[in-house]
Parts: C-alpha cells; sequence; structure tokens
C-alpha cells in the first residue's frame, strides 16, 4: 500500500505540471484586500480571501469546485459576488460515524489550496502542483483529515492542493434505474468529482 501510494503521489506531483487547477486557477484581482494583507485571488466562480501562513504562504481553505447533486455528474461551482471568505475548511462529505450515525453534508465540494504569495496570477512561469486525495475507502476522510498541512510543500514552490470528493453511497452507488437515467454514469460519482476538480 505504501508502494502504491508514493507511486500515486509522484504521478500528481510530475503530471499535473500545467496548469493550477482547471477549476480554481487562482488569478490576480482587481480586488483588493481590505488592507490586513491576507491574500487575495479571483476564481472562476469568483473572488476569495484567504490567510497568510508562515513563510509568505498563502491558504485558501473551503473553496467550492463543483456543485454536487444527488447521483449526477458534478457541476461548476455557481458564482458568487464580492468576496468569500475562505479561511476554514469547508464541510466533509457525509460519511458514517463509529456509532451508526453520519456526519457530513452533501454540499461538500470543496478544495483548499496552499502556494506562495507571490505565485498568484503568475501565468509566466508555471509551478508543480501536488494534488492530496484522502484516502478511507470512498467511505470516510476528508481535505481536512491527516497531517497534511501544504506550508511545507507550499514553501518549496509546490502548489499543494486537497480535495472533497463524495464519499460511501452518494459518491459509488451503482444501481440500475441511476444508469437507466445516464448510461455512462455507473456509480462512480466520487471520482467523477476527483476529476472534474482537475
Amino acid at each position: 500500500m505504501i508502494i502504491f501510494s508514493f507511486f500515486y503521489s509522484f504521478i500528481i506531483i510530475f503530471g499535473v505540471l500545467s496548469k493550477i487547477i482547471l477549476a480554481v486557477k487562482l488569478q490576480q484581482c482587481d480586488i483588493k484586500s481590505s488592507g490586513d494583507g491576507a491574500p487575495v485571488a479571483c476564481t472562476e466562480s469568483g473572488a476569495v480571501k484567504g490567510y497568510k501562513g508562515d513563510n509568505k504562504i498563502a491558504i485558501f481553505k473551503g473553496i467550492p469546485y463543483a456543485s454536487a447533486q444527488r447521483w449526477k455528474e458534478p457541476q461548476p461551482a455557481p458564482k458568487w459576488k464580492g468576496i468569500k471568505i475562505t479561511t476554514d475548511f469547508g464541510s466533509s462529505c457525509a460519511q458514517p460515524t463509529n456509532n451508526n450515525g453520519f456526519y457530513g453534508s452533501e454540499d461538500c465540494l470543496f478544495l483548499n489550496v496552499f502556494t506562495t504569495i507571490s505565485s498568484i496570477g503568475k501565468t509566466d512561469k508555471l509551478s508543480p502542483v501536488y494534488i492530496w486525495i484522502h484516502g478511507g475507502a470512498f467511505t470516510i476522510g476528508s481535505a481536512a483529515s491527516g497531517p497534511w498541512s501544504g506550508e511545507g510543500l507550499a514553501s518549496k514552490g509546490i502548489v499543494f492542493v486537497s480535495i472533497n470528493y463524495r464519499l460511501g453511497p452518494l459518491g459509488f452507488l451503482a444501481h440500475p434505474a441511476l444508469s437507466k437515467e445516464n448510461p455512462k454514469i455507473h456509480g462512480n460519482y466520487g471520482l467523477l468529482d476527483q476529476i472534474f476538480c482537475n
């Protein structure tokens, strides 16, 4: 399992070098921060305001990258007006707890970006991108879980991105009625989420 995890991470680091993320491309904005020095960037859905980490790292947490309709392909995140504050992780996707309950939300398609402040909006020099997709057997976990802060890689010039994707029956339910509705899908909504954000 460790070999597979390392190999998968290696492919992601060296295979996704061309753009930060198609769904979220962090671009320079004409919108200025409110004077507190917090980094502001524009995505295809609207402006986001994160916060400064150590070593001049810009941190954006909980950026919506798509909207999820139950058992359907992900769609682009709705556009918003103004500046969305992205200083906290977005909701985890619905998943079971140890006591036969559930927590999380169906509105959970968020990602987090850790990058250098100076790289926001730069298109002349592209940076390598590391996309961390959490484990959990497609039933548990979130982009906020694990020991990953992203600041360490970002301080080395690597854009670190972590994502949520739909889990359990909301992400991986294969049923004949759903296949009749859309024969292309086959119950892999969580994988479609992962592909959509790339």
